[in-house]
């Protein structure tokens, strides 16, 4: 949920999950047997985007882990998203007549937290279907990401050996709108030339059939990828892709 702060319900509350995992792995794991100086982190898809963007946040402590393998992630963190999905999900939920306005948000949250959480999910479930609105990623906020984007951030993140790849017939997905894809990706990244978008659009529109769609998403998460082990790479730290 993404009320628009980080009071008095923290956005990417997920993300504030696995940190506290790791907090735990690392207090317990001798109890196992294991070393807390070797603990690798394993992703797929949205697992390894929850990892990319550990990696990256400036509240995660370093230690917490030191290894990792991400595998075909594409972190999207773009302002609004969420917030619209939350926004909808409060005035279908009864939880509000206008918005998630700053003045009204306690309220808000006391009202979802006397709704039952099957039902929650059931009405985000419905929006998903009926409306095409979907919690789909995180949230830029203060807490972890100090409100930079991923691909802001991804320079200075916290180098470690890693091996980082993708699939060769990346996201087969059921997106057919190359102007949306061409928008998302191109917010990902921060490019603000409307010559970027332009070319984007020719590029892929020349490609026949439906198969431009997931070309146009295989390259935009190879993209990412090496984004990202160009950054672990300069700081000296081992890299396999």
């Amino acid at each position: 949920m993404d009320l628009g702060s980080d009071d008095p319900v923290p956005r990417n509350l997920g993300l504030h999950d696995l940190i506290k995992s790791l907090k735990w792995v690392q207090n317990e794991i001798k109890s196992f047997g294991g070393d807390p100086k070797r603990v690798t982190l394993f992703g797929y898809s949205a697992g390894a985007i929850a990892i990319q963007l550990l990696t990256v946040s400036p509240a995660v402590p370093k230690g917490l882990f030191s290894g990792a393998l991400i595998s075909s992630g594409f972190p999207e963190t773009i302002t609004g998203i969420e917030r619209t999905a939350s926004k909808t999900l409060v005035q279908i939920s009864g939880c509000s007549n206008k918005n998630t306005s700053t003045e009204n948000v306690d309220e808000i949250v006391k009202c979802l937290r006397r709704i039952d959480a099957k039902s929650l999910l059931q009405m985000g479930r419905f929006l998903e279907d009926t409306q095409n609105i979907a919690f789909d990623g995180v949230s830029i906020d203060g807490l972890l990401f100090h409100n930079k984007s991923f691909i802001e951030l991804v320079d200075d993140l916290k180098p470690m050996p890693a091996l980082i790849g993708a699939t060769k017939d990346e996201m087969d997905d059921d997106i057919h709108n190359m102007t949306y894809i061409c928008q998302t990706y191109i917010m990902t990244f921060g490019y603000k030339s409307e010559d970027v978008m332009e070319a984007c659009l020719n590029k892929y529109g020349k490609i026949e059939g439906d198969e431009k769609y997931r070309i146009a998403l295989t390259d935009a998460t190879h993209a990412i990828v090496y984004k990202q082990a160009v950054a672990n790479s300069r700081n000296a730290r081992l890299i396999y892709q």
